[in-house]
């Protein structure tokens, strides 16, 4: 019998699913595993379900929300009477757009109210990606700090049917395989989705580019990006541009250049600067292309939909393995460092496995990718 963190040695490894999921119907009992029974108990039995995502940085806790989708599965296929859910309420206007907790409510402080509800010998269970050293080893809990997550292959005998690299899809699996149950969804786009019920308008073609990075190697450069959608503009592949972008993150002279280049195509580009989350996603929803640095709201971008329809996302990657830290959906297209490439196929992390940087000089930095090569992957896929 094999367990969660027995046969795992690494995050970095590739390791077999060890069971053949893609023969096995949704509700299927999964053999050969130590379930988590503290946490299938809970479930059964729960008046409550309990949400809370650290939200630092922003985008994994985005990510972390295939557990949520996992955990709603896992009821739907075991209980006729479903639990409430109780979500913290950051964000709440966004995490509305999720159809299984648009009606959940949100309060101020969940975990404190999770801690005094188990105090008190109600029956609730927590899913959390928040700092574990608040939980206080409160049980029945799922928190992502408590796993590593590989890369997972199927396989029949030695031929691959399906490979999960997304982190979505390794939170995803590692529930399942908590529970024991072969959930409904397939783990690559097992992440949800931010709905929104927008009209159509007469905006013409919407282009959003997320110029905000966590750090200074993941910048593309806001002037080039600029440059980049001029080209677009001018072969009428989009009408209006969006720019998110923050001054603060910004030189004095790089602002300059960027304010400079809003008033001389202010006709087309506009700039957006502090919207709320539910805002900016409803804006992605709205837009056809979304190109972005690897950031929390380009992951954002890829989860942003209407009743219209859903943007191509371009994501460029520099210092990370880019079919992981992705939100795995089929809308995302990623242009990607020479690093992100190796760091891709060899399934490796820079901090965990100490990449030496120094070898790798500009070809780190996102913005070593040509302006070209940027405007002909978006030309080939987001054609009309």
């Amino acid at each position: 019998m094999l367990d969660n963190s027995s046969y795992i040695k690494t995050a970095t490894a590739s390791v077999p699913l060890f069971y053949p999921r893609y023969k096995m119907k949704p509700g299927d009992k999964i053999d050969g595993y130590i379930t988590n029974k503290k946490l299938i108990e809970g479930l059964l039995n729960c008046e409550y379900i309990f949400l809370t995502l650290y939200w630092k940085p922003v985008g994994d806790s985005l990510l972390f929300l295939s557990v949520a989708q996992a955990c709603f599965e896992y009821l739907q296929l075991t209980r006729d009477t479903q639990p409430k859910w109780i979500v913290d309420d950051q964000y709440q206007e966004l995490i509305r757009h999720i159809g299984f907790l648009k009606d959940a409510d949100m309060v101020f402080k969940a975990l404190d109210r999770f801690k005094s509800m188990i105090k008190n010998n109600q029956k609730a269970v927590l899913i959390t990606d928040d700092d574990p050293f608040k939980m206080a080893n409160v049980p029945p809990i799922f928190n992502s700090e408590e796993y590593v997550y590989p890369k997972f292959v199927e396989k029949d005998s030695s031929i691959i049917i399906k490979e999960y690299s997304s982190r979505p899809a390794r939170y995803f699996l590692t529930f399942e395989r908590e529970v024991g149950k072969r959930l409904i969804s397939d783990p690559n786009n097992s992440l949800p989705n931010f709905v929104f019920d927008s009209q159509k308008t007469n905006s013409g073609k919407i282009m959003c580019i997320v110029s905000q990075a966590s750090r200074p190697e993941k910048k593309f450069g806001t002037t080039r990006f600029i440059k980049l959608a001029k080209r677009l503009f001018d072969s009428k592949l989009v009408d209006i541009v969006y720019l998110l972008a923050n001054s603060k993150e910004e030189s004095p002279s790089e602002w300059i250049l960027v304010r400079r280049l809003l008033e001389k195509y202010k006709d087309w580009l506009i700039l957006v600067e502090d919207k709320k989350f539910e805002e900016t996603a409803e804006l992605f929803s709205k837009s056809q292309i979304v190109l972005g640095n690897d950031t929390g709201f380009t992951h954002l971008a890829a989860m942003s939909v209407n009743n219209m329809g859903r943007p191509k996302v371009f994501i460029l990657y520099s210092r990370h393995d880019y079919s992981k830290w992705s939100t795995g959906k089929d809308n995302v297209y990623p242009i990607v460092t020479k690093l992100s490439e190796y760091l891709k196929n060899n399934n490796m992390s820079i901090q965990r496995d100490g990449i030496d940087l120094s070898k790798w000089g500009s070809e780190e930095w996102s913005y070593s990718i040509p302006i070209n090569r940027v405007e002909n992957m978006i030309k080939k896929y987001a054609q009309y």
